[in-house]
């Protein structure tokens, strides 16, 4: 019915539209690719694991806070 009355002018319109459509998903991979590598440089650069030099005696650390039966 309505294919019949475009003929050739659906082949072109579908034609366009899969194009547009194919642009659209390459605009949006792109998008994704670089907010993926900008976010995997926020990581690297704000989640570092800070290495601090150990304390004299590492192997008092957070006695202070246990109950006195406990550090025996």
């Amino acid at each position: 019915m309505v294919s019949e009355h475009m003929g050739s002018d659906h082949t072109a319109l579908d034609h366009m539209v899969r194009v547009a459509f194919a642009s659209g998903l390459n605009l949006v991979a792109v998008v994704a690719e670089t907010a993926g590598i900008v976010a995997g440089v926020l990581v690297l650069a704000l989640v570092r694991a800070r290495r601090e030099p150990p304390a004299e005696d590492s192997r008092d650390l957070g006695r202070e806070h246990m109950p006195v039966a406990e550090t025996v």
